[in-house]
């Protein structure tokens, strides 16, 4: 080989070893591309799997759409501070509800409403953008004294914000890691504001919040305290007289 055709080889050679390189590094980044979107894929199949093959017992399915429904008229009325009614339930059996407030991959803060079971496996649920709250603590003595006795509040809240709501017992949940008795009697079984029938309520102050309002057992009339109202001011149906159905 003569060496003009020497130098037209070595050429050819270079020109493979950057076509080679080039290759290379867009390979590279492809799988790390993959990577990044592998295990969303896998976590969202999985979520599907899950949803397939567990099935909800009828009872918890019942209760778990009691309290979607209970939201979604909430976040639907057209009243900016009103009652929602949802019918009383018994424990949740080897699941539980979860409500929580949280980004999605969107970035955009919504709520969640979960049926899991007792390994933490989805068997249901709903977004809802609606904010989870309770009435409670300082909290209730701001919700009394608007409500009850129709003090202006200012700029405090009769409710308070929170991250995450689980309902696994009766009458019971437990908000942010704190357990609250929600309508320990129930409100109004005798009200034709209820049907006559006996259910507990939920307390939208805004339109952006719905709330579970935390009670108390106490003497037999409608007070309150640092802790919680007095579950006379929910059984007794006064708050109809006070505030709106949803």
């Amino acid at each position: 080989m003569n060496r003009k055709g020497d130098i037209k080889f070595i050429m050819f050679v270079i020109y493979l070893l950057i076509v080679f390189a080039i290759l290379a590094f867009l390979m590279r980044n492809l799988e790390k591309g993959v990577e990044k979107i592998t295990p969303n894929a896998a976590e969202k199949q999985e979520e599907r799997t899950q949803l397939l093959d567990l099935t909800p017992t009828k009872e918890s399915s019942q209760i778990f759409n009691k309290v979607v429904g209970a939201f979604k008229t909430a976040k639907d009325s057209p009243v900016s501070q009103c009652l929602v009614f949802m019918d009383e339930f018994s424990d949740i059996k080897k699941s539980n509800i979860e409500i929580s407030y949280q980004k999605n991959e969107k970035g955009e803060l919504i709520s969640w409403i979960k049926l899991v079971d007792d390994e933490g496996r989805i068997l249901e649920f709903e977004e809802i953008a609606i904010k989870p709250c309770i009435v409670a603590g300082k909290e209730s003595e701001n919700f009394y004294d608007l409500n009850f006795k129709n003090k202006d509040q200012g700029e405090e809240k009769e409710y308070l914000e929170v991250t995450s709501i689980i309902i696994a017992e009766k009458e019971k949940i437990i908000a942010d890691g704190i357990k609250y008795d929600i309508d320990d009697n129930g409100c109004c079984p005798n009200s034709p504001y209820t049907d006559n029938k006996k259910v507990n309520l939920l307390y939208k102050p805004d339109k952006e919040h719905v709330c579970f309002i935390a009670t108390r057992s106490g003497g037999n009339s409608c007070a309150v305290n640092e802790k919680a109202i007095d579950d006379d001011c929910i059984s007794d149906g006064d708050i109809f007289l006070r505030i709106k159905k949803c």
